[in-house]
């Protein structure tokens, strides 16, 4: 296990990271440090699991000559320790391991994911399905939305997206405006001339809550 342990190598992932894609031929497995994976479907549209710390995936990639049957990526960064094929190979020959006793704990394992993802896509399908239970239970239709509208106001922040960067120019701004404007009237509106001054609080009033929002 020690040896094996050195032949750990550690990776790091942001969000929306793939890890694992589906399709391509897996020569290693993961070991999850820190971070958050969710566990996708090929079209990407069905989530089948959520993975925290402590979890391992891609082991098939190992042992099995077989594309990848999902896909994982990164919900939040995460911390990795990735296993070669190559050197777990090395290893078990070096230290004369029974190899079938391995694969068989794998090939459960391998099975019991399979029969839940295909479980879960099936009552998935059910639920959009009018008539059945599932979709009496699951308003399918308020996730969908509700989804479609958090995803549209995370893109609108995104550093990449125009109404980001019109809401940092006009931050810019703003600021710009407080710097020069506070010292002016500390040093140039006297006491007379306060009251003239008063319809621009409202003005700073309604910036004082851009910077909150």
């Amino acid at each position: 296990i020690k040896r094996l342990a050195m032949c750990l190598q550690p990776l790091v992932f942001s969000t929306e990271d793939v890890l694992i894609q589906y399709g391509d031929m897996g020569q290693e497995m993961f070991f999850l440090e820190k971070g958050i994976v969710e566990v996708v479907s090929g079209d990407g549209k069905t989530v089948f699991a959520t993975l925290n710390r402590g979890a391992f995936f891609g082991e098939t990639g190992l042992f099995f000559k077989t594309k990848r049957s999902t896909t994982i990526r990164a919900i939040t960064f995460c911390e990795c320790f990735r296993l070669d094929k190559w050197d777990l190979d090395n290893e078990l020959r070096r230290c004369d391991f029974d190899l079938s006793l391995m694969l068989n704990i794998f090939t459960d394992i391998k099975n019991s994911n399979t029969r839940r993802n295909e479980a879960l896509a099936l009552n998935l399908s059910m639920s959009k399905k009018s008539g059945t239970k599932l979709n009496k239970i699951v308003d399918f239709k308020d996730i969908v939305t509700t989804d479609a509208s958090q995803k549209k106001v995370c893109e609108l922040f995104m550093p990449n997206s125009n109404f980001r960067a019109v809401w940092d120019i006009l931050g810019l701004l703003l600021t710009v405006y407080f710097a020069v404007s506070i010292p002016y009237r500390i040093a140039f509106i006297t006491d007379e001339a306060k009251e003239d001054s008063y319809p621009w609080l409202s003005v700073d009033f309604i910036i004082d809550i851009f910077f909150l929002a």
